[in-house]
């Protein structure tokens, strides 16, 4: 099997860098003993040293049932190392295989998270990631609806992320249903608590939003309603009353004196002097 030879080749360099302290840890031990020391260095991001612990299990104990947890492991070891060609082409390996079929809702976890992390990248770097989001949403979902394995913590993970993923699309609605159904469907498994843990926060996000929302809407309805003063501004001007004419003087002057109407009794005549 050609994995074999590559993971041989990088496991020699690997073991010429390693300090022989982290030699001497995994030479000699059970594929279970070696697991676990490659679990505990992974989670402490030690990964050379659980690259190395992997590895072994990967070489020389291919028909352990430990096998394909190293087979993982390693895959996401190449994750952290950059490597994202080799860890896909493991996982889809191990896929088309169907070794152990109660492991492939893990498998299908591991791809999703990698689509996760680039999103993530893409994210950051073009502002677009909701892409590669959704199709981690789809590999979580195959996980979920895969129907030869009854892995409850592969699932309610998987079910866990997809809520957590629609957080990120912004699409709130979906997120708390999802987020539900983890709660719902797997309620014996720390991703329901930690699935309420994030509902919590989620609602009193939004609720703050909508609060805020509100809060804007009245600072514009303030803004666009009218004020007394930009009522008057609208009446029209009254005519200027200093301008009007003013009323006729009410004071009414002594009128001239009429000529007087003539005499009309008879005016004496003079005397006639007889003399």
């Amino acid at each position: 099997m050609r994995w074999f030879s590559i993971v041989s080749i990088i496991l020699i360099l690997l073991l010429a860098a390693c300090s022989k302290k982290n030699t001497k840890a995994v030479e000699g031990n059970t594929p279970e003993e070696l697991l676990v020391y490659a679990d505990g260095a992974f989670n402490n991001s030690d990964y050379e040293s659980a690259f190395l612990a992997y590895g072994l299990i990967f070489d020389q104990y291919p028909t352990s049932r430990e096998y394909i947890d190293a087979a993982i492991g390693l895959s996401r070891c190449y994750g952290e190392f950059e490597d994202y060609q080799k860890s896909f082409d493991m996982l889809h390996n191990l896929l088309k295989e169907n070794l152990i079929p109660s492991k492939v809702p893990q498998i299908y976890n591991v791809i999703g998270d990698f689509y996760e992390r680039s999103a993530g990248i893409s994210e950051e770097l073009t502002g677009e990631g909701s892409t590669d989001y959704k199709t981690a949403i789809g590999y979580y979902q195959k996980a979920i609806d895969y129907p030869n394995s009854e892995d409850q913590k592969a699932k309610s993970y998987s079910q866990y992320k997809i809520g957590s993923l629609y957080i990120k699309l912004a699409e709130y609605d979906s997120a708390l249903q999802e987020l539900q159904k983890t709660i719902d469907d797997y309620p014996a498994q720390q991703w329901a608590s930690v699935a309420e843990e994030k509902t919590s926060l989620l609602q009193a996000m939004i609720e703050s939003r909508k609060a805020r929302e509100r809060l804007d809407a009245a600072k514009q309805d303030t803004l666009m309603s009218p004020t007394p003063q930009m009522d008057k501004a609208k009446e029209p001007a009254k005519a200027d009353t200093l301008k009007t004419t003013a009323p006729p003087d009410t004071i009414k002057t002594a009128p001239e004196p009429e000529p007087a109407p003539p005499d009309t009794t008879t005016e004496k005549k003079p005397k006639l002097d007889l003399n």
